[in-house]
């Protein structure tokens, strides 16, 4: 598990972007858009299509430098079922400080320290 995922959060991006920006597998990055910032280590995948950048899910926040995860840079609409109380099934729980967290797409900008 250690030798897949190294052992903290990783992201993968592919040799021809890395190579771009002159990124090395295993060095930390700065990844933002127009929301927040957060750090990471990147691990050069040969498999990633340019312009893909790819995290998998089940980091936590204080996981990552700076305790500032990938969540902090998804922009997250409001979902109505949040607005709705009394019922013990929709009870919403706000994550990373902003209610209805949904993981998907989303524009950044990976840049080295």
């Amino acid at each position: 598990m250690l030798r897949s995922q190294r052992g903290e959060p990783v992201a993968y991006m592919g040799a021809v972007d890395a190579a771009a920006r002159g990124i090395t597998d295993g060095e930390h990055v700065r990844v933002h858009n127009d929301l927040d910032d957060f750090e990471i280590m990147v691990k050069v995948a040969p498999s990633i299509r340019p312009g893909q950048f790819l995290i998998y899910h089940a980091w936590e926040n204080y996981q990552f430098r700076n305790q500032k995860g990938f969540q902090n840079l998804i922009a997250t609409p409001l979902n109505p079922v949040e607005l709705s109380g009394g019922q013990f099934h929709l009870r919403p729980m706000a994550i990373c400080l902003q209610p209805s967290l949904t993981d998907r797409d989303t524009r950044v900008e990976v840049s080295k320290l």
